[in-house]
């Protein structure tokens, strides 16, 4: 207690003893929220790739949706075979929790990327610098329509199970299903 002083000791003692009289804020939102997988097999085809980050898009919205915030910022995360990961972001001229919207960001990130015969061993979407939904002040929303059938699929979804509805090019086998030692983080 000497080296403390009789107030710093008592402090310390009491938050020995579980005794602060802060209160806890248990209601701190996410500050992003993503999904990323690694493949049983290297991915190489651009088109595999692409499909690849509709999947994960799809799922991104959807958690975005229903903690009822958008993405003001798409990142994109790749691993490739030696393990070199790069990153790459991009912040939207307006949030989103639109799949397509954000499909077509990490796409966009991705080509700057691509080099035909790198092999890619993970994949990530990312929605990053996250603000409520309702918190738009465009006069236009270029998503909505997107937004207006994106959430009719979640409500059949709900209702139905996951997998009902999915984009077609999302019905082909996934380079993940071809692959049986597939894993996702």
């Amino acid at each position: 207690m000497a080296l403390l002083g009789p107030s710093g000791g008592q402090r310390l003692h009491d938050l020995a003893w579980g005794r602060d009289p802060r209160t806890v804020e248990a209601g701190v939102g996410e500050k992003s929220i993503g999904h990323e997988v690694t493949f049983g097999r290297d991915l190489t085809e651009r088109d595999d790739v692409a499909r690849e980050l509709l999947r994960l898009a799809e799922k991104v919205a959807v958690r975005l949706r229903r903690a009822e915030v958008q993405a003001r910022t798409v990142a994109l995360k790749v691993r490739y075979t030696d393990f070199t990961t790069l990153t790459r972001s991009r912040t939207l001229a307006e949030p989103s929790d639109v799949a397509k919207r954000i499909h077509r960001e990490a796409v966009e990130l991705y080509d700057v990327l691509h080099r035909p015969g790198n092999r890619i061993r993970l994949i990530g979407v990312r929605g990053e610098n996250l603000v409520p939904a309702a918190a738009s002040n465009a006069l236009w929303d270029d998503d909505a329509p997107w937004r207006d059938t994106e959430t009719t699929v979640d409500a059949v979804t709900a209702r139905f199970g996951a997998g009902v509805l999915r984009p077609a090019s999302l019905v082909r086998a996934t380079p993940e299903q071809r692959a049986p030692h597939a894993r996702q983080d």
